[in-house]
């Protein structure tokens, strides 16, 4: 039998790409990490941009809010002072009307309430009594007695 030898040929540019890299090579670069922490911090600026022009948004929203508000407030300010000119004047008419009523009544103020005595005399308890002795507060007693039990002596204003 013949024999056969033969030599196994490998060209000499496939061993070249059989090695592997140093570990340096493997390494990343100072260059290449810079760029990835400059990637990174950019995206972290974008991103806080972001949420400053949102809160930029929202305060100035807030700013017209607050304004519309003071608006809002000034205007019923003025028309509390409106009503309440409105209720003095009332208030002074009244006195006047009662002042110049021309009649004999007799007006009291009990617990901050006013009443008209309703007769010029009345008895209560077995006692005789005037509406003048219920006047200026004299007897304040005796008008709290007769506006508890629902007098008709005393009627309100």
């Amino acid at each position: 039998m013949p024999s056969v030898v033969g030599i196994l040929h490998i060209p000499k540019n496939d061993m070249a790409n059989t090695t592997q890299p140093t570990p340096a090579e493997q390494q990343p670069t100072l260059q290449a990490l810079a760029d990835q922490e400059i990637g990174a911090l950019k995206n972290t600026i974008e991103q806080l941009q972001g949420q400053l022009t949102g809160a930029a948004t929202a305060y100035h929203a807030l700013e017209e809010e607050k304004e519309a508000l003071a608006d809002n407030l000034k205007a019923k300010e003025a028309e509390l002072t409106a009503a309440l000119e409105v209720i003095a004047q009332q208030h002074l008419a009244l006195s006047a009307a009662e002042e110049q009523s021309g009649s004999n009544d007799v007006i009291i103020t009990h617990e901050k309430k006013k009443y008209r005595v309703a007769v010029p005399k009345f008895q209560f308890g077995g006692d005789a009594y005037t509406a003048d002795d219920l006047k200026n507060g004299k007897n304040k007693e005796l008008a709290g007695k007769l506006i508890s039990l629902g007098s008709s002596v005393l009627v309100a204003l």
